[in-house]
């Protein structure tokens, strides 16, 4: 099968342009949720995070081409980079182009996919460790479909110059280890090899799919010649969502390892802290040796602190489309079969938060088991709180010792936002002109005038009062004319 340049700007690009270009409205579906919506979608083309074992050793921190993207905020077209001949130096690993794409809407509905075209990883001396002519992952999840993987492909698949071919009319089944002679050598070099790996949420609606996963073997039983430890990822796409009626549980009992999330607050205004709550459980028969746990922090927070069994020394990493992954990579951590292993990261909501329910996204890489991720924990941002108007607000606002309508005289009704009690509305004949508020009262210009006082003279003493003062104010002026002139 030959792919041409307009496959490699990723193969999938018709799918996911018709999947991802949704309008941003409510759709039937979310019109009057129950819960709100809310998906996430992330894709790395390359992602490679290990120490290549030697003296001294050699520590590879690099991810190739990354696009991602959460609803909300969310966005009206789907994120993406592509990258064209990509070199890891240390770890001699190359590709003709890397490419990811990913998109989140409120439908819920994420896509996330990465490809890969002309990769040639681990190359030591003459020998490639892998090569292939393309490695795509897609990750789909939404509340109609189970989350799968379908879009995922890997064509002209070489492990240590010997051909792997796909089983099923070429195509590979989920978590597909290479046949027993290849499996062997790559043994020899302490390494594993998952193709095809694919991972659903245990607890909620996720897919993670990983084209390629080379990880290390037991570091006990590593043997010499052992090439690296940790892991490298070739093509990652996962995507989370939750939906309206509920988290949507895929029932998926079976998963070797389950992350449960809670929050210490359901709803936290702008400044206000609370605590994620990380449970994961191993499930599986052998030990989860953890490689990085990672908490993908919605956009309206900020991180403050973690603690657990993964340690309290975070390193921070901002996603292009908003948020932040908070990567822990604790040191010869192993949690233990049937046991359980527990992190809280305490966050902050950010003085502009948008409103809105975000839900918290977690993933785990174990160095022996595989990719894994966990959603759940909806906190609620609220929007800004509406002022109570006085006359409704419980509070004696002017000091008259009443309170609110229709208690408070000033209050015309409980959405009056002022309770002083004005001259000119208050029913009383102020200033004994036998005339009473607007508009009855002469000095009143309006029911908030304050004084029923006449502005201007009209009748009696204070007319007279201010003719005289008019009249004295006129002859002073015409004897300082008269003496400056004279």
């Amino acid at each position: 099968m030959k792919y041409s340049s307009a496959r490699r700007c990723l193969a999938v690009a018709a799918i996911a342009a018709t999947s991802l270009v949704v309008p941003q409205g409510a759709s039937a579906q979310t019109a009057t949720p129950s819960r709100a919506a809310n998906s996430h979608a992330d894709a790395i083309g390359i992602d490679a995070d290990f120490v290549l074992v030697g003296s001294p050793a050699v520590p590879v921190n690099q991810r190739v081409s990354r696009a991602t993207q959460d609803f909300p905020p969310g966005q009206t077209a789907p994120a993406s980079q592509v990258l064209v001949n990509p070199v890891i130096p240390p770890a001699t690993t190359k590709a003709r182009t890397v490419g990811a794409m990913a998109g989140a809407t409120g439908e819920p509905q994420g896509v996330a996919s990465a490809e890969v075209e002309g990769l040639e990883a681990l190359v030591s001396g003459q020998t490639k460790v892998i090569e292939a002519d393309v490695v795509r992952a897609q990750s789909n999840s939404d509340c109609i479909n189970d989350p799968n993987g379908m879009g995922t492909i890997i064509v002209g698949l070489k492990v240590l110059g010997t051909a792997v071919a796909g089983p099923i009319n070429g195509a590979f089944p989920p978590n597909f280890q290479p046949p027993t002679p290849v499996k062997e050598a790559l043994a020899a070099l302490g390494l594993t090899l998952i193709i095809n790996e694919q991972h659903p949420a245990a607890t909620g609606r996720g897919f993670v799919v990983n084209g390629l996963h080379l990880f290390d073997s037991e570091p006990a039983t590593l043997p010499v010649g052992g090439l690296f430890n940790g892991d490298l990822i070739i093509s990652h796409a996962a995507t989370a969502v939750n939906c309206p009626n509920g988290r949507g549980s895929t029932g998926l009992a079976n998963s070797p390892v389950i992350i449960e999330k809670t929050s210490s607050k359901p709803l936290a205004r702008p400044g206000e802290e609370f605590t994620y709550t990380a449970r994961v459980q191993n499930k599986a028969t052998v030990g989860c040796r953890v490689n990085q746990f990672i908490d993908h922090l919605a956009e309206p927070f900020e991180f403050v602190s973690t603690a657990g069994d993964f340690g309290t020394v975070a390193v921070l990493e901002n996603r292009a489309a908003g948020g932040t992954d908070i990567v822990l990579k604790p040191v010869g951590k192993t949690i233990a079969p049937n046991t359980f292993a527990t992190q809280t990261f305490t966050v902050k909501v950010k003085a502009d938060a948008k409103p809105g329910v975000y839900f918290n996204n977690t993933e785990i890489l174990c160095s022996n088991l595989g990719n894994f991720i966990g959603i759940d924990a909806p906190v609620e941002v609220p929007g800004a709180a509406q002022r109570q108007p006085q006359c409704s607000d419980g509070v004696d606002n002017d000091g008259d010792g009443k309170i609110d309508f229709p208690s408070d005289p000033g209050c015309d009704s409980r959405q009056d936002d002022d309770e002083r009690n004005f001259q000119c509305s208050d029913r009383v004949d102020n200033d004994g002109d036998g005339k009473i508020d607007f508009p009855n009262d002469p000095g009143c210009s309006s029911p908030q005038d304050d004084s029923e006082l006449n502005s201007l003279a009209r009748t009696g003493a204070n007319g007279v009062t201010f003719l005289l003062g008019g009249l004295l104010l006129a002859a002073a002026v015409l004897v300082r004319r008269f003496r400056f002139t004279h």
